[in-house]
Order: C-alpha cells, then sequence, then structure tokens
C-alpha cells in the first residue's frame, strides 16, 4: 500500500499535507529566482527526486508523491531540506496580510466548492485560522474526495500560491 501525497507551497494540500509559510523578506529574491509557482515546484522536485524520492509535478504546481508505508517521516524531512536549499523559510510564520489574504481566498473557494455539491466544513473564525493555520489548516480543497480533486480544481480553482 502506498500513500499519495500532493504538495503545493502555502495555499494547497491533500492528504495530511499543510500550506508552507514563506517569510516576507525572502519573497523577492524567490520570485526573482522562481518567477511562477510551477518554476519553484518543479526545483523541488528536482530536489526531491535527487534525495530518492519519485515525484511528479503537476500543471498546477502540485507535487505528487507515492510513499511507502513508514517513509512519510523520512519525506519530511527531504522535502524541508529541499525547501531550505531552494531559499524557502519554512520555519519563518506567515505575515497577518498573508493569512487574512488566506483566510479571504479559503471562505471564498468553499463556497464555491459547496455551490459546485461537495460537503465543505463552515469556515472558522479568522482567530482560529490564524491560531490553526501551522498546525491544522482549515483548507477547503482538502475536505473533496481524491477522486474528485482534479472536477473541484477545475470548478472551483485553488488561490494563487503565495511565495
Amino acid at each position: 500500500m502506498t500513500t499519495t501525497l500532493c504538495l503545493i507551497l502555502l495555499t494547497s494540500a491533500c492528504s495530511d499535507q499543510r500550506p508552507k509559510a514563506v517569510s516576507t523578506s525572502s519573497l523577492s529574491a524567490l520570485r526573482k529566482k522562481y518567477p511562477e509557482q510551477i518554476d519553484l515546484a518543479r526545483a523541488r522536485a528536482a530536489c526531491l527526486t535527487s534525495k530518492g524520492w519519485p515525484v511528479s509535478v503537476s500543471e498546477d504546481a502540485s507535487i505528487s508523491a507515492n510513499l511507502r508505508p513508514g517513509t512519510e517521516e523520512s519525506y519530511d524531512d527531504d522535502d524541508r531540506t529541499c525547501l531550505k536549499e531552494l531559499g524557502v523559510d519554512v520555519d519563518a510564520p506567515p505575515s497577518d496580510a498573508l493569512l487574512k489574504r488566506a483566510y479571504k481566498e479559503s471562505k471564498a473557494g468553499a463556497e464555491c466548492l459547496r455551490s459546485a455539491g461537495w460537503q465543505i466544513s463552515r469556515a472558522p473564525t479568522y482567530v482560529t485560522f490564524k491560531d490553526t493555520y501551522d498546525s491544522d489548516a482549515w483548507y477547503p480543497w482538502a475536505e473533496v474526495p481524491l477522486e474528485d480533486s482534479e472536477d473541484a480544481i477545475t470548478a472551483c480553482p485553488a488561490p494563487e500560491p503565495h511565495y
């Protein structure tokens, strides 16, 4: 049995992966090096591949990995190392402006997903969203069954990643 994980920097996630924060001070340098989110995703995937993880990158810049049971922690360690090597400060707390934008976009996405027929939980308060962002982020697209995720993204595009 394998576990499939999808990763998108900051505003998208599949499975138990949560968005990664990026400090605002490093945004300019990161944007210059990787002008589009797909550029950063490809560099991240190349790093993971060089560490022995068979991953693929989708058009939406998500990274998918089929992991064997028991390898998730090693994969997460290598992913954090790759992000650091690419200049992403995964330990930097997200700014309040970024959190407010992510909250607004997540609420709009949840409404769209509900309108399209998926059962999406009610939005937490902003304070709860902010307090749980790094530990248990509310991300409506992650509530869509995996087999429907492509349809959900088509019907209700996930917000542009913030990096």
